[in-house]
């Protein structure tokens, strides 16, 4: 198998998470405006667990670096949680998150595709939110992904959707940022979980549509830098605007043009996840 490609890389996220500060954790008790997405995202995870056993079932984050889902799963689900994640910053971000919300999950450091042999099959669910989309083989990245997890296990994965208006904005304003993802469709995302034995119970584009530009910036600065802020300020407001329409008017359509994001959820029927 040729190799996989990182476009992204554990130096560019150290250097993003370095720049922000601590995440706050999800509160679903937050009805604003700029909450709704986590809002949204909880109901789509409501909608696809509700009939699974969670309590107590092991989950690991892949490319956990200053996430805060995992105590999310753990507060929502009643799970245990662990992640694994390429830089050393990122994980100890994600320890001092899980310190915060009084969380015992173990952060791990290492590689998706040579990750701590322990891991290896130990977990009920894996989960990965933007990671497949900067891997130059989509399918090799699923396959990584399920020897995380035991015979009939679970995987869920969500990555922005750039094939919509979402894409295009990126590709204008911070075409550094967008050289650094490959373009993965829902289509293409299924097609890998049923390449790897993975019965789909859940893949569609979600969230409503908004635009919030990303001006983290990749090898070297962006040129006119004012004009691409006030390009942002623009975006937000606009997107302000549509989530505001989308939780208090109508809900707005879920599609290829216009949410920014594909969340697809499966069960692994391998009975051997080790053997791929």
């Amino acid at each position: 198998m040729e190799k996989v490609i990182d476009k992204a890389g554990e130096k560019y996220w150290s250097e993003v998470w370095k720049s922000l500060p601590l995440p706050a954790a999800i509160n679903l008790d937050d009805k604003s405006i700029i909450n709704h997405i986590n809002l949204r995202y909880h109901d789509v995870f409501n909608s696809i667990l509700k009939t699974i056993e969670t309590k107590d079932k092991k989950i690991i984050e892949v490319g956990c670096g200053n996430s805060v889902w995992l105590p999310y799963f753990h507060s929502q689900f009643g799970m245990q949680t662990d992640g694994l994640d390429y830089s050393e910053f990122g994980c100890q971000q994600s320890r001092n998150i899980l310190k915060r919300e009084n969380n015992n999950g173990e952060i791990y450091q290492g590689d998706l595709f040579n990750p701590p042999a322990e891991l290896i099959g130990k977990y009920d669910f894996v989960l990965s939110m933007g990671v497949i989309e900067h891997f130059s083989d989509t399918n090799a990245v699923v396959a990584a992904l399920l020897k995380f997890i035991k015979p009939g296990g679970y995987i869920i994965t969500s990555l922005p959707n750039h094939n919509g208006i979402l894409g295009w904005i990126v590709k204008t304003f911070n075409r550094p940022l967008y050289n650094i993802h490959y373009i993965i469709d829902k289509v293409d995302i299924e097609k890998a979980y049923k390449s790897n034995n993975v019965n789909l119970s859940f893949s569609n584009y979600i969230l409503c549509p908004s635009f919030f530009l990303n001006l983290d910036q990749f090898n070297g600065k962006l040129e006119f830098i004012a004009a691409r802020k006030l390009a942002a300020k623009i975006l937000a407001l606009l997107s302000l605007t549509l989530i505001y329409i989308d939780k208090k008017l109508f809900r707005l359509p879920n599609n290829k043009t216009l949410s920014p994001a594909i969340l697809s959820f499966g069960k692994h029927e391998n009975k051997n996840p080790l053997n791929m």
